[in-house]
């Protein structure tokens, strides 16, 4: 694997929230002043999609990559050709949204040998209210069905364990536990933990040595906050 690291890869179940945390991810790293790519590659859920904030997303200075037109909110599972140029590109950051679970991971599939000779992180996404991720069994099985898909390996986790306006600490805090026990039997660490935004000095202050990343919530429909 390449050094560089510059693709970053979400993975993750449905419902995990890695569509959300790569719209925020994005948005940050071009607020740094970097130039970005966010690769859309969500072929599966047609609700919860990167491609729906394409416009907001271009307006702060991160450039989509999504299907041809005539493909926009189908599920036929078209990849934009530019897909490849962007992440041969060293200028840019390169931020790629995978559909769910191991049949979203097979569109990844086809550009895992060139992301392996760029370098990459794929950080996998874990909610752990999401029934399929409530226990370290179930996360790591999940993740060895995306890995097997997808061709490339996970390199992180990520805690996300949310119930959209609903969370508290609490919840946060269970849910690093049962991450922290999947980080003891694969390995792997856990890259950060994921809150929106109002949560953010509550759970610094609760896990000062963790790295924190606030998110502001944009892909829920308006009913969810009822």
């Amino acid at each position: 694997m390449g050094t560089n690291n510059r693709v970053t890869v979400f993975v993750g179940n449905y419902g995990s929230g890695k569509t959300e945390l790569s719209i925020n991810y994005a948005l940050d790293l071009a607020r740094q002043g970097q130039q970005v790519a966010l690769v859309d590659l969500d072929i599966i859920n047609p609700y919860f999609r990167s491609r729906e904030k394409a416009d907001l997303l271009e307006s702060q200075g991160v450039h989509v990559v999504l299907p041809p037109a005539e493909y926009v909110m189908s599920e036929v599972p078209a990849m934009p050709p530019e897909v490849a140029g962007f992440i041969a590109n060293k200028d840019y950051h390169v931020v790629i949204d995978v559909g769910g679970d191991n049949t979203g991971a097979t569109a990844l599939g086809r550009f895992a040998d060139l992301i392996k000779n760029t370098g990459y992180r794929m950080l996998m996404v874990v909610n752990t209210n999401r029934p399929d991720t409530a226990s370290p069994a179930g996360i790591i099985t999940v993740m060895h069905s995306i890995e097997a898909a997808g061709g490339l390996s996970v390199t992180a986790l990520v805690s996300n364990t949310n119930l959209a306006w609903e969370t508290d600490l609490e919840l946060v805090q269970q849910g690093q536990k049962i991450l922290e026990q999947v980080s003891l039997q694969t390995g792997l660490p856990i890259d950060f933990i994921v809150v929106e935004r109002s949560l953010y000095e509550q759970v610094k202050e609760h896990f000062p040595h963790r790295q924190v990343f606030p998110i502001d919530i944009m892909m829920r429909l308006q009913w969810a906050q009822t």
